[in-house]
């Protein structure tokens, strides 16, 4: 682990804020979606917490002397129109691909040795394990709904 923070580290920082983003994106459409099921309340909750998560990132990024990206970017891109006739199956399977891409992201990133110990705390910490708990809750709400 490096003392300094490199830019590198921002960079990768702020790769999992567009991931940050990206899932709040599709948790506020899903919830348009969903706002009168019986899980819209948790869903909810789950968006907060990667809003929670994108604040962090933010901070950390700004700490780092980087600037932090305000939008999804690719991830966040995907076709209004397939989105409009979304069930709520494909809703949860849009969820939890933005889940198990963010995971993998963290992941990836944790394996990179550029990151100063703080940003390394806080995802091993915090933001891991957070998004570990969204991917499986989830997964068992679309097992529920079979």
């Amino acid at each position: 682990m490096k003392a300094n923070p490199s830019p590198k580290a921002a960079r990768l920082l702020n790769e999992l804020l567009e991931c940050e983003l990206s899932a709040i994106s599709t948790y506020s459409h899903a919830l348009e979606k969903l706002s009168l099921t019986r899980m819209a309340t948790e869903l909810s909750r789950f968006k907060d917490n990667h809003e929670a998560a994108a604040e962090i990132l933010t901070q950390q990024i700004r700490s780092l002397g980087g600037t932090p990206v305000t939008s999804a970017g690719v991830w966040g891109k995907r076709p209004q129109d397939r989105q409009e006739f979304m069930g709520l199956v494909a809703q949860l399977d849009a969820l939890t691909e933005k889940e198990r891409h963010s995971l993998y992201r963290y992941r990836e990133v944790l394996s990179d040795d550029c990151l100063d110990y703080a940003s390394r705390e806080l995802i091993q910490e915090k933001l891991l394990p957070r998004t570990s708990a969204h991917h499986h809750r989830i997964l068992e709400l679309l097992r529920e709904d079979d």
